[in-house]
């Protein structure tokens, strides 16, 4: 395998599309590529500020939504491990997985907000909304 190969990084494949072009439909709502890349570079610039690294934990409270993928692409292309969670899991649940993958932040949807508790925000250093 050439070394072109070997170091890509999959978060890639959102880059060199026209931006005007449709990268996903989520909830009928059409994003584009220009959008989507800029979500990402905003949220990598978010996780960058909060001093979240490479190899760092990121938890990931969302369903099937364009939370989930944005999160997904800026975590992967700044070599941050994104551990998806059952956003719809009893707090109690939440809180002990939270405690086991040791994350540094959590982005959680707005879907998920209900199910989230002052005791599982103690378990993470940052809540992204």
């Amino acid at each position: 395998m050439n070394d072109e190969r070997r170091s890509m990084n999959v978060a890639s494949i959102i880059e060199g599309h026209p931006p005007a072009a449709t990268a996903l439909i989520s909830r009928g709502v059409i994003t584009t590529y220009g959008e989507l890349t800029a979500q990402v570079a905003a949220l990598r610039g978010a996780l960058n500020g909060l001093g979240i690294a490479r190899g760092d934990r990121v938890a990931l409270l969302c369903g099937n939504t364009l939370e989930f993928v944005v999160t997904y692409f800026a975590c992967l292309g700044r070599g941050i491990v994104c551990v998806p969670l059952n956003p719809t899991a009893p707090a109690p649940e939440l809180e002990r997985e939270l405690r086991v993958v040791s994350a540094r932040a959590v982005v959680i949807a707005p879907s998920a907000v209900a199910g989230w508790t002052v005791s599982i925000a103690r378990t993470c250093h940052h809540l992204l909304t």
